[in-house]
């Protein structure tokens, strides 16, 4: 089991190529700026994401409107439809997702009412894949470093314009993922960040089945 440290980031930082202002690291020394990210933190990152296969975390989640919630989020990564997502969110806010057996489910609390779509959908789909290449199994369409903070923008490696994956690190003690954002192909984005101190990290009696009933 691994306790990532809660790390604080100062939100504001551009992504360069896409245009994006996808804030999540900053800096007050320019010299520290690298428009790409070294080859060492690539290392770092991949290395630590590849074996992070479940996380369980207390998360705040900002949505395109600006409204931000709380929740918890159980994730276990896998092939197919062994890959599931589930996100409950405080109480007064009447909704839950899940992602199982390839598909979101958008489930309103308030009368069971649920929406589903497939999972390959949408650039979040990437975040349950058990392994990947952040250079040959995506579309890299950016990378940036500041001192200890990383950033990773992807998208599908066949359907680039079918919405963007952006996902931020620290390399610090071997890794740690901070947060991530979806951008749908309509410019509307999502934001989960993990409360560090909350993270718990391949530990699979925390996500089990009865979850995703």
């Amino acid at each position: 089991m691994t306790y990532c440290k809660k790390i604080c980031c100062v939100l504001a930082f551009l992504v360069l190529k896409t245009h994006l202002s996808v804030a999540g690291m900053a800096t007050t020394n320019t010299s520290e700026i690298h428009k790409n990210a070294s080859p060492e933190a690539i290392k770092i990152v991949t290395t630590y994401w590849n074996k992070l296969q479940i996380l369980v975390a207390s998360i705040i989640q900002t949505n395109p409107d600006g409204k931000r919630i709380t929740g918890k989020l159980y994730l276990k990564k896998g092939k197919g439809n062994n890959a599931k997502l589930r996100l409950d969110y405080q109480p007064d806010y009447k909704q839950q997702m899940l992602i199982k057996k390839s598909e979101v489910l958008l489930v309103d609390l308030t009368d069971g009412a649920v929406s589903a779509y497939p999972v390959s959908m949408t650039p979040a789909s990437l975040i349950l894949k058990p392994k990947l290449d952040f250079e040959k199994d995506v579309k890299l369409i950016d990378s940036q470093q500041v001192g200890k903070d990383v950033q990773i923008v992807l998208a599908h490696k066949d359907d680039e314009n079918g919405g963007l994956l952006i996902l931020n690190f620290t390399i610090a003690n071997g890794g740690c993922l901070l947060r991530w954002k979806v951008l749908d192909p309509q410019g509307n984005m999502t934001e989960v960040e993990l409360i560090g101190d909350t993270m718990r990290e391949n530990d699979s009696k925390l996500v089990p089945d009865v979850l995703f009933e």
